[in-house]
């Protein structure tokens, strides 16, 4: 694609705003703004700044919690031996070392010496001290403080200011402060803070809010959870600085506004997160659950407009959630982030985060009481009533079934960027068991091809044709000419269905039905239509399948781990019924070929967090074909005596 026609459609398809945002933030980095920005501002603001006028705001009742079930980044005993679990995966030593020697954070790009960036990134976040806090107001035990300051001047040492990776991303530094800032009313309290830490703490703080207003700019082009993060540190930093710098005063005030205007402008009303992902999805409602509980201390109220969007955010996701295992479908962008970790058995629970934010935001709890209440309980959160709401699926979710066997059609609209090009994407979940599933991320920054690569088509479990994707893929994290869905049933007891245009170009429109003849059998058939006589297309069907002995004989897979076991059929035929004879058919586990030719090394994982990927089966199927045909996935679920 030549640079005019790329120029303009993203102009026509992410907006001129964004772009005009992110060419001043460009300009200013090519003509070296920010050195000139960062000097400056240590000179004009540091001086006047001390520990004894600070406004620190109590957001998190670390009193309330009654067990510790906050052991996703690491055990408090773990972390005092150096060791966290980054990302909420394996556990690791908890260092702040990287290459030297250090450059200004502008320097930087997405990856260090063959490393991820986001590895440096992960511990100097500071989120797993949050279990440090806890554990000190529990027990007592002054170490879990004297751990934390030992942490702390470690970091200081390896992270000179506004030098090396750790201040490369104005949205990282925004959440170290803010993780600090929740246990600031903590540490302030414990005898192992001493005048001199607690001022180095402060001096901190001070060059971390500075960091952030250069590159806003950048942010505001993204407009996603970078933004959102930024400007509440803004607030929070702003709030805590405020009885000493009129400074702080105007960007607390900024800060303040433009989060609420950016919780208005990434929710759709319909409770769909700009950026199509369910981990980002519960970012947001984390960094709005911390907001919430900023303003219960300041006595104000989110205005009425934000509380709307975000009951409806509580439900779009409550949508997409198991109800048997406590976890999520794992769409879109996995990035590893768990802001307010307190609650979860593991990463991906997600029923802390419903129930706070069900009681935050719609005043009634998710579920009955249990160990999930951990979170509320951390935000002073109490129920109003008992009584659960019944969940009302949105238009971007297209659901059947029951607690033990459910199935969904992702069918979008976008009215913003697209994360992965994964339009007609089916789960099913059995018994808690996600056994069709979504791969997930793994990584951005690693060399090729683990950069981004499981967005696209053909690790989804929907339809591609001739190995395309279903949008243009113009960058790591960009699509254009975006693939708009639409519903054609959109729920009933039994069936749902829906259509998108992403192949139209083709002259092709590929539809999806689904439905649920019975208790333990599905049936998913996908239609694709020609618009005219054409020529030769390769038509791909995927399922990402767990794990399981597996037996392939005729177009029949069986699967098969202790007592379960899962027959699937596919087969193709034209709309006079005749069959097509099938021209691939491959099953790749880790990247390795089991069955046909075909193996890819993106093929056959699936990524519960950020830079953890586990074997899964990819099956595929491919047929050549030039006109209308229908292709059945017939899928019989069993337990054997």
């Amino acid at each position: 694609m030549n640079a005019i026609r790329k120029t303009l459609l993203l102009i026509q398809e992410i907006g001129l705003p964004s772009l005009t945002a992110y060419g001043i933030y460009s300009v200013k980095k090519k003509f070296g703004i920010f050195r000139s920005a960062r000097v400056t501002r240590g000179k004009l603001f540091s001086t006047s700044i001390s520990s004894d006028r600070l406004n620190p705001i109590p957001a998190l009742h670390f009193d309330e919690i009654s067990r510790d079930l906050s052991s996703v980044f690491g055990t408090a005993d773990e972390i005092t031996r150096g060791i966290f679990r980054p990302f909420g995966g394996e556990s690791t030593s908890l260092d702040f070392t990287f290459p030297q020697p250090l450059k200004d954070w502008f320097d930087y790009s997405d990856s260090i010496e063959g490393t991820d960036i986001k590895e440096f990134w992960e511990p100097a976040r500071f989120n797993w001290s949050l279990t440090l806090a806890w554990e000190y107001v529990s027990s007592g035990d002054n170490q879990y403080i004297e751990v934390f300051w030992n942490y702390f001047e470690k970091f200081i040492a390896n992270n000179p200011c506004y030098q090396g990776p750790n201040w490369v991303s104005a949205q990282e530094v925004a959440l170290r402060a803010i993780n600090w800032l929740l246990m600031f009313p903590v540490i302030r309290s414990s005898p192992a803070t001493t005048p001199a830490r607690l001022n180095a703490l402060t001096q901190s703080l001070w060059q971390h809010f500075l960091r952030i207003p250069p590159t806003i700019d950048y942010a505001k082009s993204q407009n996603n959870n970078h933004l959102l993060t930024e400007s509440l540190a803004l607030l929070m930093l702003g709030d805590f600085f405020s009885k000493q710098s009129p400074f702080a005063v105007q960007w607390k005030n900024h800060g303040k506004a433009l989060f609420e205007k950016t919780l208005l402008s990434q929710i759709s009303s319909d409770g769909t997160y700009c950026q199509h992902s369910t981990n980002y999805h519960r970012m947001m409602l984390h960094l709005a659950l911390i907001y919430r509980s900023w303003q219960s201390y300041r006595q104000e109220e989110l205005p009425q407009a934000i509380y709307s969007r975000l009951s409806k955010a509580v439900q779009w996701l409550t949508g997409h959630y198991d109800p048997v295992s406590g976890k999520n479908a794992n769409l879109g962008h996995n990035d590893g982030t768990l802001l307010l970790p307190f609650g979860c058995q593991e990463y991906g629970d997600y029923r802390p985060t419903l129930q706070a934010a069900s009681l935050a935001f719609t005043g009634n709890p998710a579920f009955p009481d249990g160990n999930w209440n951990e979170l509320s309980n951390l935000l002073g959160l109490v129920a109003k009533n008992k009584i659960r709401q019944p969940v009302v699926l949105q238009p971007s979710l297209l659901r059947i079934g029951n607690d033990s066997l459910w199935t969904s059609l992702r069918a979008v609209q976008f009215n913003e960027r697209p994360g992965h090009a994964d339009q007609l994407h089916t789960e099913i979940w059995w018994d808690g068991i996600n056994i069709a599933c979504d791969a997930g991320t793994y990584a951005y920054n690693k060399p090729a091809p683990w950069q981004n690569a499981l967005a696209t088509t053909r690790v989804h479990n929907t339809i591609t044709i001739d190995q395309k994707d279903q949008m243009l893929r113009a960058g790591k994290f960009l699509w254009l000419k975006k693939a708009q869905a639409s519903i054609i049933t959109r729920h009933n007891d039994t069936s749902i269905s829906a259509s998108h245009e992403g192949y139209k170009s083709l002259g092709i429109i590929h539809s999806r039905f689904i439905h649920q003849p019975e208790t333990y059998e599905l049936i998913v058939k996908d239609s694709i239509s020609f618009s005219k006589n054409n020529q030769d297309h390769l038509v791909s069907i995927h399922w990402l399948l767990p794990d399981w002995q597996w037996k392939w004989k005729d177009d029949l897979l069986t699967l098969g781990l202790d007592d379960r076991r899962i027959d699937l059929r596919i087969f193709c035929k034209t709309t006079e019924n005749t069959p097509i004879p099938v021209s691939n058919i491959s099953l790749v586990r880790a990247g390795i070929a089991l069955l046909g030719n075909h193996q890819e090394e993106i093929l056959g994982w699936i990524s519960p967090t950020y830079n953890v990927k586990l074997p899964a089966l990819s099956l595929t199927l491919s047929w050549k074909v030039n006109r209308t045909v229908e292709i059945t996935s017939s899928w019989q679920f069993r337990k054997e005596k």
